[in-house]
């Protein structure tokens, strides 16, 4: 065990060194292993070349809406993926109400963290349209 806890340390070691991390970046670990699942650069690079395309009222729009979800949460979570396959396949966009079951299982899965630009947040990490109220539809197709 001494053996196994020193090339964890090791390994830990390498990993940071490798990574050049900054502050903000911790390596993920696993039973308190470290996992080589990326760097910082490649977050950057994600966060620089990830946009999503505008979402305008002129293009068609798919709306995730209604609080009745049916199955468990892993069913759920497939067909909100479902929805952006679609939604990307037929070159729509993906709109989501704000209290449905889309956003409260999504908000419950990752966006746990409480903030209080959540909405814009939600938006950008999948690429929707977030509506407030039916009214906010109106003029959208």
């Amino acid at each position: 065990q001494v053996e196994e806890a020193k090339a964890s340390a090791e390994a830990s070691d390498a990993l940071k060194e490798k990574q050049n991390l900054d502050a903000d970046y911790e390596p993920l670990t696993v039973c308190d292993r470290p996992a080589d699942v990326g760097s910082t650069e490649d977050f950057a690079s994600l966060q620089k070349y990830s946009q999503c395309p505008e979402i305008t009222p002129d293009k068609p729009i798919l709306i995730l809406e209604g609080m009745q979800s049916f199955g468990r949460t892993g069913n759920n979570i497939i067909e909100f993926l479902h929805a952006i396959q679609e939604s990307r396949d037929r070159d729509i966009q993906l709109g989501v109400m704000k209290y449905s079951w889309a956003t409260e299982l999504l908000l419950k899965m990752w966006m746990a963290i409480e903030s209080p630009d959540w909405v814009s947040e939600f938006e950008r990490a999948f690429c929707v349209k977030m509506f407030h109220a039916p009214a906010d539809l109106v003029g959208w197709n």
